[in-house]
């Protein structure tokens, strides 16, 4: 802004800007970069001023200068399933007593499930290892018909014992 004066003017800046050396340029001061700013954590300029702005996972106080942690926990921005603890700037997911993590990182088993399958595929194997034994046993030798048919008869009784569990 430029002022009228008795045969000459002068000129003055808004707050914000510098008058150059010509007397009738103003530029933006860039608090941002000459420290002249508040921010407590980033600070972007903008024409004739700045704002202060926080890290992902803060929040901006009512002072505007400030940051503060966001809850994620207490707001519901969380994805976890079970437990929901809350740090500086984040969060982490757990599961409950009883539970243990699922593969794809965000939900939770429960471990009688988990036990319950791990024995499934034990007794499986098991059974997949007796069959091949019995198998092995009559390939070897020459073993008379009846003979086979008592060891067909055990594999069934495996099987039987097997399938009940």
């Amino acid at each position: 802004t430029c002022t009228n004066t008795e045969g000459s003017f002068t000129c003055g800046c808004n707050n914000g800007y510098l008058l150059e050396a010509d007397g009738t340029t103003c530029n933006d001061i860039d608090e941002c970069s000459d420290g002249t700013n508040n921010c407590s954590v980033i600070c972007t300029n903008t024409a004739g001023s700045f704002i202060c702005e926080c890290n992902s996972g803060y929040i901006l106080n009512i002072d505007e200068i400030t940051c503060d942690d966001i809850d994620e926990c207490t707001d519901g921005t969380h994805n976890c399933v079970q437990i929901c603890t809350n740090t500086e700037g984040s969060f982490y997911c757990g599961c409950n007593t009883g539970f243990q993590w699922n593969s794809d990182g965000a939900t939770c088993d429960d471990n009688v499930i988990v036990a319950l399958y791990w024995m499934w595929m034990g007794l499986l194997v098991m059974k997949l290892l007796l069959v091949m034994m019995l198998m092995s046993v009559v390939m070897e030798h020459t073993i008379a018909p009846k003979h086979v048919l008592i060891i067909h008869q055990e594999a069934l009784l495996v099987d039987v014992i097997l399938d009940f569990y």
